[in-house]
């Protein structure tokens, strides 16, 4: 048999354990006796009992600790209430009238079972209620266990089941050892903490924190706040700082504030001045090192990770083979062979526009010549003649500028970006774009000259 207790951080933790034959009133008297005068407990007020009902116990700790109150575990209670009562919508009720934490909630509750179930409702009665619902629970213990689950735990442990087939004085040993190396072991996790609270009650702050959200605190006079939510479906609470009550009762269970009192301690937003001084030495921030470029904001993505507003699927594994050479490693575009032929056919193009006769002004015969190797179609002019005379240079230039503009639309947006065609075509623009700012830029200065002659005539 053991006796075991909660600490701070909610783990269980043995204080004493004896073998026994059986569990009678006279073994759990023996065990509660030691018990008191080990724990040198003059008094029983403010200590309570979570049993699940074992031979003799409930009659032992009467005798022995008549002020402590008594808790029954729920799960227990509830697995004798499956056996006399069908139905999962009574089942249900019973666990939230368990968890209810006020009194006219858990009213409201049985009510509720009273309609669907006058039997289950009157079993539940029977039951004293400070023993199995959070709403009658004295609030010195500061604790709402439900469940008898630690004794569970320590029976359950594979050393425990281990020593069991060992001898007595053998058993009593492991299970000595074992308990020593717990609490060393938690001596030792209890170093690492950061902070004034355990790991386990900081989960159940954040938690309360998040449901905090919703809550509006309105401010009543010295430490008094009244807790509304903002869909005013819920009753109002009433939390006070000053005695650290709050009419929910959830607070006064357990000693951790809950949703309401957080809700009103935020309300407050204290300065800094009112914080407790450290007497460690001031934190300092770390030493910055000035990167070689811009500090990047994205995080560098893996080859195979999908975009967040991918829209398509990414090609992964794909190899591509060119249409061109038929050669696997890059595309139509990007081939060599193809950069080739369309520099070839470009400067044939170039040598066509010595034409061989006089055009005339009129007309232009145009026409197209298609290249068999990559279907790229190249226009030509063959109105312009072998010889070149000064009264046909405008037709030519026409001509020539006719050309550039068939390849701007029909050969430009195929290119690469960096096919050597597209970077000729783009230089020869910004020499077009610069002569007729030339030509201006000269008339302007003649026009200067011919004004300052007016005026010294």
């Amino acid at each position: 048999m053991f006796a075991i207790r909660i600490d701070a951080d909610n783990p269980y933790y043995p204080i004493a354990y004896i073998v026994v034959e059986k569990e009678s009133y006279d073994t759990w008297k023996w065990l509660l006796k030691f018990l008191r005068i080990d724990l040198n407990l003059n008094q029983s007020f403010g200590i309570t009992f979570m049993i699940d009902k074992q031979k003799g116990l409930v009659e032992a700790i009467n005798e022995l600790w008549r002020n402590s109150e008594h808790r029954f575990c729920v799960r227990y209670m509830y697995a004798n209430f499956k056996k006399k009562f069908k139905g999962d919508l009574v089942r249900n009720k019973v666990w939230q009238a368990a968890k209810a934490s006020t009194d006219e909630e858990w009213k409201d509750i049985m009510e509720k079972i009273k309609v669907i179930d006058v039997k289950a409702w009157q079993w539940l009665n029977d039951k004293p209620a400070n023993q199995w619902t959070k709403s009658h629970f004295l609030i010195f213990p500061k604790c709402d266990m439900l469940l008898n689950n630690l004794c569970e735990c320590v029976n359950g442990d594979k050393t425990i089941l281990t020593a069991r087939c060992l001898l007595i004085y053998s058993m009593l040993e492991l299970i000595k050892v074992k308990i020593t190396e717990r609490r060393a072991s938690r001596r030792q996790y209890m170093g690492k903490w950061f902070g004034e609270i355990g790991p386990r009650i900081a989960e159940i702050l954040e938690i309360a924190t998040k449901n905090s959200g919703s809550l509006t605190a309105h401010w009543g006079g010295n430490d008094n706040f009244q807790i509304n939510d903002n869909d005013d479906t819920t009753p109002v609470v009433v939390v006070d700082l000053t005695t650290k009550t709050c009419n929910c009762n959830q607070w006064n269970l357990t000693g951790i504030p809950y949703m309401h009192a957080i809700t009103a301690i935020y309300w407050r937003h204290e300065n800094l001045l009112y914080w407790n001084k450290s007497e460690l030495p001031p934190l300092l921030p770390p030493k910055i090192v000035k990167q070689a470029s811009h500090p990047k904001k994205l995080r560098y993505r893996v080859v195979s990770e999908i975009p967040a507003n991918a829209r398509k699927f990414i090609r992964i594994h794909r190899s591509y083979t060119c249409t061109k050479c038929k050669q696997q490693g890059h595309s139509f575009k990007t081939c060599d062979k193809r950069v080739a032929l369309l520099a070839k056919i470009h400067k044939q193009n170039l040598n066509q526009l010595v034409v061989n006769q006089q055009p005339d002004e009129n007309q232009r015969t145009e026409t197209f010549v298609d290249s068999d190797e990559d279907g790229a179609r190249i226009m030509t002019l063959e109105s312009i003649g072998q010889q070149i005379n000064m009264d046909n240079i405008e037709q030519i230039l026409a001509n020539v500028r006719t050309l550039k503009q068939h390849y701007a639309t029909n050969l430009i947006p195929h290119l690469h970006p960096n096919d050597p065609l597209l970077h000729y075509f783009q230089s020869e623009n910004q020499v077009e774009e610069e002569q007729p700012q030339e030509q201006q830029a000269q008339k302007g200065k003649s026009k200067k000259k011919k004004a300052g002659g007016l005026r010294k005539k």
